[in-house]
């Protein structure tokens, strides 16, 4: 039975949410890591002999380098997840979310304050950039295809 990649990693927990019945943990690795579904408390498999659909998620959202993931936002279907300088929808194509239906796509590439949380604007996230210097705004949040990325700060 494996351990969550946290754990063989020694890296650190950035961020928590709560998303399709599982807390999410993001990592200094630039994982995301679920809970099991049916106990919240619990991100080990009971078995590593057999899967199931309730059983922890453990996947990469990173492509060619490691980049921290910092924060997280629920919208429409999916989890907006804010890395240092991307950002990534964490859905499912099916209504169970499982380690076999799990999607991440990158979706846009802005720089994000580590020290600050992803706003939600109803429909839309709002986010500040890296130093506090401008503010973003989100839209056309689905689980497929490219978002839109408004600069908001200039208004103000």
């Amino acid at each position: 039975n494996y351990n969550p990649s946290f754990i063989q990693d020694s890296s650190s927990i950035t961020a928590l949410n709560y998303y399709k019945n599982r807390v999410i943990m993001l990592t200094q690795r630039g994982t995301i890591v679920t809970s099991r579904s049916d106990n919240i408390a619990n991100v080990f498999s009971n078995t590593a002999l057999t899967t199931s659909a309730i059983d922890p998620i453990d996947v990469v959202c990173n492509n060619n380098t490691s980049n921290p993931l910092y924060g997280s936002a629920v919208v429409n279907n999916g989890l907006l997840v804010f890395a240092d300088s991307e950002q990534y929808m964490f859905t499912t194509n099916n209504d169970i979310l499982t380690s076999d239906t799990v999607n991440v796509t990158k979706v846009s590439a802005y720089s994000f304050e580590k020290n600050s949380e992803p706003i939600n604007l109803g429909v839309n996230i709002g986010f500040v950039s890296r130093g506090f210097t401008r503010f973003y705004e989100t839209t056309n949040l689905y689980d497929r295809g490219p978002i839109d990325i408004n600069e908001r700060s200039q208004q103000i």
